[in-house]
C-alpha cells in the first residue's frame, strides 16, 4: 500500500482546470481534477476518477480566489495602517 501526499500555498495555485474523458466518465460524472501551481520543480497534482470534477475545480478556484482577496485587503490595510500611524500628529 502506497501513499503520496502534497501540500501547497493557496497563493502558489496558478491553474485549476478538470477533465472529462469518455462516456462512463461523463455517465458517471467524474473526471479529472488538476491544479497547476508556481513550484518550479513539481508536477501538476492530478486527482483521477474526482467525482463532478467540473464543479470541484470551480470550488477549488473560489477558494483560491477568495485567499487571493483576503491576501490584497490586508495588505491594503497594512499599508494603511503604516501610514496612519507613521503620519499621526501628536
Amino acid at each position: 500500500m502506497n501513499r503520496t501526499t502534497r501540500e501547497y500555498n493557496l497563493g502558489q495555485v496558478q491553474e485549476v482546470s478538470s477533465k472529462t474523458k469518455g462516456i462512463l466518465a461523463n455517465i458517471f460524472n467524474y473526471g479529472t481534477l488538476s491544479i497547476q501551481t508556481a513550484w518550479l520543480n513539481t508536477n501538476n497534482l492530478d486527482m483521477d476518477f474526482c467525482p463532478d470534477a467540473i464543479k470541484k475545480a470551480r470550488e477549488v478556484l473560489n477558494i483560491v480566489d477568495e485567499y487571493r482577496d483576503n491576501e490584497v485587503r490586508l495588505k491594503s490595510w497594512m499599508t494603511w495602517n503604516i501610514h496612519t500611524t507613521n503620519h499621526n500628529p501628536e
